[in-house]
């Protein structure tokens, strides 16, 4: 994953004394470009940098990264890259700005993999999860500042401060109907003026692939009735045997369309859409306020 001229770069930051925390590390790294960057941080520790990999934050072992993401590797960080691209141009062609500098909050971290890729853009990232495990995993990792536990309903997001850009990879792809709008209000109220919010959607299609993995619980539906639900309500959940939260469950596998998302969700717009072929049943949305 890492070309020669990445090692003599890291060599080089090794050496040089004036590299002393981890913002003047992630400062310097940024020179290198995002996919050169994120391979790096994709790679820490390396045995043979340890001062600079004492700088960094580790990355998650591959056993994390599968469960939680399904894929490691280059395959993860070539979507994960992928959608930080799409994220920054977006940014740009809907503001007028860079998203270099600005505030950006991942909402739904998980072990940070995209908290991680932030930090190509700015120094000023936060991140929240409701899952205990999710920050336990970032903390393993040395992913401790700003990093901080939301409720799994949250009326409001524990920050001090609101923010350019909060992105919410594969979060409204997992939530019940109720969830899915309350985590939309909750992003919404801590959105600045002028600001953009990301969140992705899987299509009806997805469950046909869903099928290949039902043997991992009894599922309340058939691939079919999941299907028909999307095309008439254009929202389908299929709830995982979790405890309730609130006397619901709330987390499961999700689909939707966008004009179920146009008819429901107030305070925002889509102002954009996009998809990385690399990931293919993530589609992004890109929304405003109203």
């Amino acid at each position: 994953m890492l070309l020669s001229y990445i090692y003599d770069f890291l060599g080089t930051m090794e050496s040089d004394t004036a590299i002393r925390d981890r913002r003047t590390a992630l400062g310097r790294l940024r020179l290198l470009g995002l996919t050169d960057f994120s391979a790096v941080l994709w790679s820490m520790p390396l045995v043979q940098y340890p001062r600079i990999s004492s700088l960094l934050p580790r990355m998650a072992s591959e056993a994390a990264q599968l469960q939680w993401t399904g894929a490691t590797g280059a395959t993860l960080l070539g979507q994960s890259v992928a959608f930080l691209r799409s994220v920054a141009c977006n940014y740009s062609n809907l503001t007028g700005n860079i998203l270099s500098g600005k505030r950006i909050l991942d909402f739904g971290c998980g072990y940070g993999r995209l908290t991680r890729l932030c930090y190509f853009y700015s120094d000023d990232v936060w991140a929240v999860d409701p899952w205990d495990k999710a920050l336990d995993l970032c903390r393993e990792a040395g992913l401790t500042e700003n990093v901080l536990k939301c409720d799994d309903l949250p009326n409001d997001l524990p920050v001090p401060d609101d923010f350019d850009v909060i992105i919410a990879f594969s979060i409204l792809t997992h939530t019940s109907e109720r969830a899915t709008k309350t985590v939309l209000n909750a992003m919404r109220a801590r959105l600045r003026p002028g600001g953009i919010a990301c969140v992705t959607i899987l299509p009806i299609e997805y469950w046909q692939h869903w099928k290949t993995f039902a043997h991992r619980r009894p599922p309340l539906f058939t691939a079919a009735e999941l299907e028909r639900q999307h095309r008439e309500t254009g929202f389908a959940f299929s709830p995982k045997p979790l405890e309730p939260v609130d006397g619901e469950v709330i987390f499961g596998d999700t689909s939707m369309t966008t004009d179920w998302f146009a008819n429901n969700i107030s305070k925002w717009r889509i102002a954009a859409y996009d998809r990385s072929i690399n990931d293919f049943f993530q589609r992004y949305l890109f929304l405003q306020g109203t």
